[in-house]
């Protein structure tokens, strides 16, 4: 998380949004988002910058029910998309962010996967 919180400061520009994730009083995770960022590769769109599940509570929904609840934050603001990103190898997110809906798209951004999850029109 310090360095998730490190990069934020030295990139404002980017736009960061970050929340602690908790179960009751206890903190079992973290999300960061690039939030409508005025400038850069992701200008005026909803990019996940880290989703962090302590390991101890993986497999326990607990990302999936974060990840609904930044979909419906996002799409509240008016975003018709939410990307993010994921560097491949072991262990790696792809499943859990596939089994959400979201798809390739084609980009690589500094080594990493874009994914993107388009929201149906309401």
């Amino acid at each position: 998380m310090s360095k998730s919180l490190k990069q934020a400061a030295q990139h404002p520009e980017a736009n960061p949004w970050y929340r602690a994730v908790y179960i009751g009083d206890e903190p079992v995770g973290f999300v960061m988002l690039s939030w409508k960022p005025p400038a850069g590769p992701y200008t005026g769109r909803h990019f996940i910058w880290r989703l962090l599940i302590d390991k101890h509570h993986q497999g326990r929904g607990i990302g999936r029910e974060t990840l609904t609840q930044i979909a419906a934050l996002v799409r509240e603001d008016g975003a018709t998309e939410l990307l993010t990103s994921y560097d491949p190898g072991d262990g790696e997110p792809w499943p859990f962010y596939q089994k959400f809906g979201f798809e390739p798209t084609g980009e690589i951004d500094d080594g990493e996967i874009v994914l993107r999850i388009v929201f149906p029109a309401r």
